[in-house]
């Protein structure tokens, strides 16, 4: 999963095509022989709907090849009521916890002693009068079903590639317990966590990196145990708990 950050389009496009190129080719394609080339049928992307992410997946295409520059290829997004990876879905009693949580002092003193910045940021970034949001993150409900997918073996593609936001970043690297290890900062441009999975005389591992460095409580575990994980951050009936009073 990968995050673009804000960025001028040619800037992020270049950064990423570099990226892709020097970094996560070398390593799947020339080392390790996993993937031979950028075809639909071994790789599957998928973005939010906002333009600069398709953007970002084209610079990922062409960073990997060349070639694609002057090809189509499929990028699967979702409808921006419903998306995941940017959720603009209704979740009243996520947003109740959230409040919850912002109404102790800590929080009210804090907001009021960066009361001036927060009106010079509104200001620039024209976000004035826009109220936060909160949600549980169903973009981990989408992740532990590809997993599942493919320890039923039933999964058709070598590679998914999600390209995201700072906020989708944010909450998976929470969800998998990275901020326990050390304290999270807020992604920035290029910010990637990858979830590999390996097979080891018939069983499979999953191994999780944060920008390029193995995690450690995650650098070796059980598919099954990786699932479990996701599961136990995804409420049963996710509509059901984002609307009980």
């Amino acid at each position: 999963m990968n995050n673009i950050g804000r960025s001028s389009t040619a800037s992020a496009y270049s950064a990423v095509k570099h990226i892709e190129k020097y970094d996560f080719w070398s390593v799947y394609a020339n080392k390790l022989g996993f993937l031979t080339s950028v075809n639909e049928n071994d790789i599957y992307i998928r973005t939010s709907p906002a333009d600069r992410t398709f953007q970002v997946s084209s610079a990922l295409l062409t960073g990997m090849d060349p070639s694609e520059a002057s090809k189509t290829f499929p990028v699967i997004t979702q409808p921006s009521p419903i998306d995941n990876i940017t959720p603009s879905y209704s979740c009243p009693n996520a947003n109740n916890v959230r409040n919850a949580y912002q109404s102790v002092p800590a929080w009210t003193d804090h907001l009021q002693a960066n009361a001036d910045l927060k009106a010079r940021l509104d200001a620039t970034l024209g976000t004035a009068g826009l109220s936060d949001w909160a949600s549980w993150c169903v973009f981990l409900q989408e992740l532990m079903q590809n997993f599942e997918l493919f320890r039923s073996g039933k999964e058709t593609f070598k590679m998914r590639f999600f390209v995201g936001h700072d906020g989708t970043m944010i909450r998976v690297a929470s969800a998998l317990g990275l901020g326990i290890l050390a304290p999270l900062r807020w992604p920035a441009l290029g910010s990637e966590i990858v979830m590999e999975v390996w097979k080891v005389k018939g069983s499979n591992f999953v191994r999780v990196l944060h920008e390029g460095t193995p995690v450690s409580s995650l650098e070796w575990v059980t598919l099954d145990e990786f699932i479990q994980l996701l599961a136990s951050q995804i409420p049963p009936d996710i509509f059901a708990a984002c609307n009980s009073s």
